[in-house]
């Protein structure tokens, strides 16, 4: 999801840092805020959201559970790290995780492959192998 222009975050620490009248003085305000350092990082305008589905008898209800801000690059490993953190996060609380739901955005499809081992799909199959549908789950392996 793209962020509003005009809030400055730093994507390093997920604190909002500042406000910029237009993007044009985006860069500017964020040099002359890590001047002392001389590291300048690329604002974050894009963030990564993931959300829980709870699936009950009567009603299905959902929240945010994790969001994640980015500078628009996102690598499946990435991706992989914050899917671990939030499936930690929710069993700890008792959610249990069974499932993902993901769309056809960036580098979602490498996320995929290392969900399954690295394990390619063969580009000819019309099914997909029931062992490639299924991962590891970090916070109780054995489901």
């Amino acid at each position: 999801m793209k962020l509003k222009h005009g809030v400055l975050w730093n994507s390093q620490s997920g604190e909002a840092v500042g406000l910029a009248d237009d993007m044009l003085d985006l860069k500017s305000v964020m040099k002359r805020l890590l001047s002392d350092e001389g590291d300048v990082v690329e604002p974050a305008v894009y963030v990564n959201q993931w959300r829980y589905i709870a699936i009950r008898a009567k009603k299905t209800e959902g929240w945010m559970c994790s969001f994640f801000f980015n500078n628009g690059s996102l690598t499946g490993d990435t991706l992989l790290r914050q899917f671990d953190y939030v499936t930690m996060c929710c069993e700890s609380i008792g959610s249990k995780v069974y499932g993902l739901v993901l769309d056809a955005g960036g580098n979602n499809s490498k996320f995929a492959r290392l969900l399954r081992n690295n394990q390619s799909l063969d580009e000819q199959a019309t099914w997909v192998d029931e062992e490639l549908c299924y991962t590891k789950n970090m916070f109780d392996p054995i489901r």
